[in-house]
């Protein structure tokens, strides 16, 4: 019986790539958080980082500024009004 091929040993991927990145950043949303994103352009490898908090909502006449999202309950008045999101 043949004996076994050996496993090769994984290596770390920066030990492989001498990596050059593009990043892409994302922008926050009313209920998502934003953050950016990194890729090797020669071997894929990619990570993810500078993480920030969703915006929540922001209104003035009745409705959210970033991404019209109307003010609930229907109610609204001629002033700015800043919403958390737990509280929608």
């Amino acid at each position: 019986m043949p004996s076994p091929t050996p496993t090769p040993t994984p290596q770390k991927v920066e030990e492989v790539c001498k990596h050059s990145f593009q990043d892409t950043v994302v922008e926050p949303t009313c209920l998502s958080g934003g953050y950016t994103t990194h890729v090797c352009t020669k071997c894929g490898y990619s990570y993810t980082d500078a993480e920030t908090p969703s915006v929540g909502h922001f209104y003035r006449d009745g409705y959210c500024i970033w991404c019209g999202t109307p003010l609930p309950g229907g109610i609204w008045w001629d002033t700015t009004v800043e919403l958390s999101e737990d509280l929608l």
